[in-house]
């Protein structure tokens, strides 16, 4: 069984949850760019000014335990991780701690997202272990595909 989601409805569901302007979008068949707005207000003339701030990455490797994605982007990832950890704690209602010191990990090249320490998460992956198995999972100029089968 293949799942596609849509960057147009990842994005959707993030401003939903999100004050924050932040947007997931494709680059190439393989790597996806998450776009951070930043916006500044400059004192002496209040001039609004807006930066985007981009990270790529791609899907190195998936399963229902965790994810990890090579960062594309070099040095930048640890101007704007922190920054992703907050949206990311307002999205899904996770303390910062927890996204800090458990869940997102930064090694190198690589970002490993545990999935088993996301709350009620757990439970679920334990029972779609026992029935399917992630083949793969990857980025298209569309969004992220899911491939699964049943074991």
């Amino acid at each position: 069984m293949t799942i596609s989601l849509n960057f147009t409805d990842i994005n959707s569901i993030i401003s939903a949850k999100s004050d924050v302007k932040v947007r997931l979008c494709g680059e190439d068949s393989q790597t996806f760019k998450i776009v951070y707005t930043h916006t500044t207000t400059i004192p002496i003339i209040k001039k609004v000014v807006e930066k985007d701030i981009e990270q790529l990455l791609s899907i190195h490797s998936a399963s229902f335990q965790e994810i990890v994605f090579l960062n594309k982007s070099g040095v930048i990832l640890g101007h704007i991780l922190p920054t992703i950890i907050v949206i990311l704690g307002k999205i899904f209602d996770i303390s910062e701690y927890l996204l800090k010191n458990r869940l997102i990990v930064v090694e190198r090249s690589t970002i490993r997202v545990n999935l088993m320490e996301l709350s009620g998460y757990a439970a679920t992956a334990i029972k779609l272990n026992q029935h399917l198995v992630l083949n793969d999972a990857f980025t298209t100029r569309e969004g992220i595909v899911v491939r699964v089968s049943p074991k």
